[in-house]
């Protein structure tokens, strides 16, 4: 069994307000596990809770990786000792990288009380849109005084228009049911990938309230099969809504500049921000560290493009707006932070793996304990990413082990075989899954799926 010294981690925290904080800490420790624990029980005390955890090593591998940082992670790691195990380093809010909360651009609401159409049996006239919906979706709000002044005149501002980006793949038939639909659409891809991914790509529409392609979109009949999304949709999440002033050709040039993200290693990351949860993740993170990186999907060049998002769903509903417009003008529309891309990519990516595992154990895919695993695998699974172990295989793997033992399956020779940057990821995870296999037995599974698909945003 490994010795007791220091570790150094990056931690992201959380309270109970939902505000999230980062900090360097020193925990006294023997291995990760103990780390976690430790740190666990302590900042439970002072009322956080671990979101995310970066870079958990012992200190002095830790400064081998971050020389600069040698006068700060000394002085933490001089701190710990047996009758003093954990020390916090500054503890910096993230909405402004400081120690004081800034004012909030980004505003999220919450719409409560939407209930879905139903078949409408014997109603006339029949609705096309829920009575919740009807004025924010398709009312004529008024202009605002950027507007105004962007505009040159009240008179001058456009009529709020409707849009949604809806994803092929959440219909039954794809691509064949948007055919009919007698309002203006188009794919998000070009070239190849609109033809190859036609049943499976985003797709902008220009919503009509009076139209029984909209009536589908909020329609959900319980006594019908879920998939037969030619008469309801509401269930299937199929995408996000759009309130915007501008024309149909202008919106889709500048949604279309989001759908693949370049990284500055030159890696490409497709983006599925009409994803609802995926949206609202990504707009809430990024307007804590970097706000223009946020702005760019509503702002560009001075000019709103967006005016709100709307995230439907049986499970909650939000809308999401600039509160106040400040001064973006520079924005590059192209740029979003591919941190936060790849941060929700494997958290999306390890949230399907357990839910997986959960059900495949029978297992309760809600509530405390879920969310425990929940943290627990997001904890491991980022931390192992680092390490090179990226596709869904590892990944998927790796959140198994988490789920089936509790996080504890690191153990002295995992760790230095994963570790080992010498050899192979590929190497070092047929090694790893021997060790567990050895160890566990039949108590742990593998993830049976593709083991070369990266996983993307």
């Amino acid at each position: 069994m490994s010795s007791f010294e220091a570790w150094i981690g990056d931690c992201h925290l959380r309270q109970t307000d939902d505000a999230e904080y980062r900090c360097q800490v020193a925990v006294w420790a023997c291995d990760y596990t103990s780390f976690h624990a430790t740190l666990l029980a302590h900042i439970e005390r002072l009322g956080y809770s671990i979101f995310w955890l970066e870079e958990v090593l012992p200190a002095s591998q830790y400064l081998s990786r971050n020389s600069a940082q040698y006068r700060q992670i000394g002085t933490l790691a001089k701190a710990v000792h047996p009758g003093h195990t954990v020390e916090l380093g500054p503890i910096r809010d993230i909405a402004v990288n400081s120690s004081v909360r800034s004012e909030s651009f980004l505003v999220v609401e919450e719409i409560e009380d939407i209930e879905p159409l139903d078949g409408q049996r014997g109603v006339w006239p029949v609705k096309f849109v829920p009575d919740v919906l009807l004025e924010p979706l398709f009312g004529q709000p008024e202009p605002t005084e950027f507007e105004i002044t962007h505009y040159g005149s009240a008179e001058a501002v456009p009529p709020m228009k409707t849009y949604a980006i809806l994803d092929a793949a959440k219909f039954q038939f794809g691509l064949s049911e948007f055919e009919e639909c007698d309002m203006p659409f188009r794919c998000l891809f070009k070239g190849d990938a609109a033809e190859e991914l036609k049943d499976a790509a985003p797709y902008l529409f220009e919503l009509e309230q009076n139209k029984p392609f909209t009536r589908r979109l909020f329609t959900h009949i319980p006594d019908m099969s879920e998939l037969m999304t030619t008469v309801h949709l509401w269930h299937k999440e199929p995408g996000i809504y759009i309130r915007s002033r501008l024309d149909f050709d202008v919106l889709w040039r500048h949604f279309r500049k989001f759908t693949r993200i370049q990284g500055a290693k030159g890696n490409w990351f497709l983006w599925r921000f009409w994803e609802g949860r995926n949206l609202i993740d990504y707009l809430t993170l990024t307007e804590k560290d970097d706000p223009s990186k946020a702005y760019n999907l509503f702002i560009k060049g001075g000019a709103m493009m967006v005016s709100s998002f709307y995230v439907l769903s049986p499970h909650g509903s939000s809308k999401i707006l600039v509160n106040k417009t400040p001064d973006i003008k520079n924005a590059d529309a192209s740029i979003a932070d591919v941190n936060v891309l790849e941060f929700l990519a494997l958290k999306a990516s390890v949230r399907k793996f357990l839910e997986n595992y959960l059900e495949l154990e029978g297992k309760p895919k809600s509530g405390k304990e879920y969310a425990a695993k929940m943290e627990q695998a997001l904890t491991i699974a980022g931390r192992y990413y680092k390490l090179g172990f990226k596709s869904s295989y590892h990944i998927g793997s790796l959140v198994y082990w988490s789920a089936a033992l509790d996080g504890d399956f690191e153990t002295p020779e995992i760790k230095e075989i994963s570790e080992d940057l010498r050899s192979p990821v590929s190497d070092r995870f047929v090694m790893m899954a021997r060790e567990i296999k050895r160890l566990h037995g039949s108590k742990v599974r593998n993830y049976r799926g593709r083991r070369n698909r990266a996983l993307s945003a």
